[in-house]
């Protein structure tokens, strides 16, 4: 798994940006445009007084 605690980050067109691995990933689908076979994890989410609050996973 390539986040290692870096603030994924959204730029231009749906792109996500891992600043420590200075990886991309498709935003819809989490796959990395820039590692074959890499992905980010999906997370359910919630939005609390400005914050983004990602749940962990049931499974």
């Amino acid at each position: 798994m390539p986040h290692a605690g870096g603030e994924i980050r959204l730029i231009d067109g749906g792109v996500l940006l891992c600043p420590l691995h200075f990886w991309t990933f498709d935003s819809a689908s989490g796959d990395c445009t820039s590692m074959p076979g890499e992905r980010l994890l999906f997370r359910q989410v919630s939005v609390s007084n400005g914050r983004l609050i990602a749940f962990e996973s049931d499974k």
